[in-house]
């Protein structure tokens, strides 16, 4: 009889995972395995499930950051990106007086800010 093995979806239902796949690997590359997976906050039996699923479907993989940079917290640098060339923007056409100074204050935070990501 095979393992029952199950995780929790999205809306709360167990999804069953019956199978169990057994692979050998080199000790490099076992090692590199683990490594990932713990820079990646994960277990090792998921990121082995999240690469195989991927390359099952053709798709690339897509893993946790190893820094916990989220496609949100990448969408809202994008939002301030585009907010910031706005406001360059109407100081070049001279809507608004803005000091050179400031501008540059505020390019060398956010650069502070995404180099410490």
């Amino acid at each position: 009889m095979p393992r029952r093995c199950s995780k929790r979806a999205a809306q709360g239902e167990k999804v069953v995972q019956p199978r169990f796949l057994k692979a050998r690997l080199s000790e490099d590359d076992h090692r590199q395995m683990h490594r990932i997976a713990a820079e990646r906050g994960i277990k090792i039996s998921r990121l082995t499930r999240t690469i195989l699923q991927a390359h099952l479907k053709g798709i690339p993989v897509r893993l946790p950051h190893p820094h916990g940079i989220t496609d949100e917290l990448v969408h809202q640098l994008a939002r301030i990106g585009n907010n910031l060339n706005q406001l360059a923007h109407q100081a070049n056409i001279g809507y608004v007086a803005v000091p050179m100074q400031e501008i540059r204050s505020c390019i060398d935070a956010i650069n502070q800010k995404v180099a410490q990501l």
